[in-house]
């Protein structure tokens, strides 16, 4: 016994009683002690339990060994392992400022993070996991979470966690991949990896906060950064300008290289990203996120024929303004409440335009013509009760409706309520040329002819997208 805690206490720099055995279990436990030195030889074969510690300067590990190291509130600075073989590696509740590097043939049974709190980047490449990855409630600040080239045989769950931004990349996947009720800011990359069950991946994310002007804005800022590592590999290798990849005699990474097809631009493996989660999900039979991430493949497009400029009525300048048109709608057919308060917004607009062109301020000639409607009498008597022309409250009427457009919510509630009105005075106008086959339309103005068509159009098109919204969003399978 007392040469375990001997040969403990000199890999770390420590005194012999600074390391104490558990007394229920084989366990060697180094509590509230500051530690400068790690260094265990090769094969060694302790399970030893760090409490409370701090760790000075950058840990770097490069051995062989039988290891089972527990890690529970420790500060770290940095920490790096490479060409090592570690049985288990469990760090909990822990503080890392500076970065995380595990790579070069590194070999763990199993390796678990939870509850940690990290400053910089954390990093996985070129390493093995055989029975479980476990990454569950952490904090990564401005951090960026990296999986590369590395072989997971086991599950590999990243719950629960708050990153800044993850990238999966050119790694395998033998059994589970579960990103559930984690927090993301920044687009998710996974591209390149080979995957044994897409049954067993799920990318669902409790909050991902991914707008298309968030996505753009991010997406325009990183054209011109070049990522850079803090410890650079000597088998790194770089791909065009960006892509930093660790090369280890990977077919995928090989294949890549010789052909150089790989993403080069942030948009560009967002979008592959897109794609790949969108197929799984949807494989999976997951529909509503399938759905979300079709919607960011989508947005992508859209930022990518912005970036292209496309020429005048050319089919990808259509296209561009198609995007943009059932985004703004319906945020791409998933957004049923917004593309109704479209379809009542545009109905009511046509009809208050309708109402100038036909009657301008005159309120008096159209209480005059409509006089046998049930609304238009209380309406009447209502403005009778007020010592005001007629041509004010009209002039009233436009400006609080016109100011409402301004105002969703506003907008919405105005809206609903002119288009009532147009139902129950006239409801034939809401079809617009369809309401006036027969002889109407021939005696309209210009003005009047422009505007049934171009509404036509436009309610046409909102109300493709409404069914196909109301359908996307129904608990029936369509």
């Amino acid at each position: 016994m007392i040469d375990i805690r001997k040969e403990v206490a000199k890999a770390l720099g420590l005194e012999i009683e600074d390391v104490k055995f558990s007394p229920d279990e084989p366990i060697v436990i180094v509590e509230r002690k500051t530690i400068k030195k790690f260094d265990f030889p090769e094969n060694a074969d302790f399970y030893i339990c760090f409490k409370k510690c701090q760790f000075e300067g950058s840990l770097h590990f490069i051995k062989q060994t039988k290891l089972i190291l527990h890690f529970d509130e420790v500060d770290f600075r940095s920490f790096s392992i490479s060409y090592s073989k570690i049985q288990e590696l469990h760090i909990k509740n822990s503080r890392f400022e500076g970065y995380v590097l595990i790579q070069d043939y590194a070999y763990f049974e199993k390796f678990v993070i939870m509850n940690c709190e990290f400053s910089n980047r954390f990093e996985i490449s070129s390493a093995k996991i055989t029975e479980r990855f476990l990454a569950i409630k952490n904090h990564f600040a401005n951090a960026p979470f990296i999986l590369s080239n590395s072989c997971f045989e086991g599950v590999c769950l990243l719950c629960e966690n708050d990153f800044y931004e993850a990238r999966v990349e050119f790694c395998k996947f033998e059994s589970n991949l579960d990103f559930s009720l984690s927090q993301l800011k920044e687009p998710l990359i996974f591209i390149g990896n080979k995957i044994t069950n897409e049954k067993q991946i799920n990318f669902h994310f409790s909050k991902l906060s991914l707008s298309f002007d968030d996505l753009e804005e991010t997406i325009k800022n990183a054209e011109d950064k070049v990522e850079t590592l803090s410890i650079k590999s000597p088998n790194s290798i770089f791909l065009g300008s960006q892509l930093i990849l660790f090369y280890f005699e990977n077919e995928l990474c090989q294949y890549l290289l010789d052909t150089n097809h790989h993403p080069n631009s942030l948009l560009n493996k967002y979008q592959k990203t897109t794609i790949s989660a969108k197929k799984i999900l949807a494989n999976n039979g997951d529909s509503a996120e399938s759905s979300f991430w079709n919607t960011q493949s989508l947005y992508c497009k859209e930022i990518e024929l912005n970036f292209i400029k496309p020429k005048l009525f050319s089919r990808e300048w259509i296209e561009k303004w198609q995007l943009w048109f059932y985004r703004l709608t319906s945020d791409h057919h998933t957004d049923l409440l917004r593309i109704i308060g479209w379809v009542l917004s545009v109905i009511a607009v046509f009809g208050v335009l309708l109402g100038i062109s036909r009657y301008g301020l005159d309120l008096g000639s159209f209480l005059k013509k409509y006089h046998f409607d049930f609304l238009v009498k209380i309406f009447s008597w209502f403005a009778s009760l007020f010592d005001t022309d007629l041509n004010h409250i009209c002039a009233w009427i436009y400006d609080l409706f016109f100011i409402s457009l301004l105002f969703p919510k506003i907008r919405f509630f105005i809206s609903t309520i002119v288009v009532f009105l147009i139902i129950a005075i006239q409801p034939k106008y809401i079809l617009g040329i369809g309401g006036l086959i027969g002889g109407e339309i021939q005696k309209s103005g210009m003005f009047e002819n422009f505007l049934f068509v171009f509404y036509s159009l436009i309610l046409g098109l909102l109300l493709f997208s409404l069914q196909k919204t109301a359908r996307k969003n129904s608990i029936v399978p369509s």
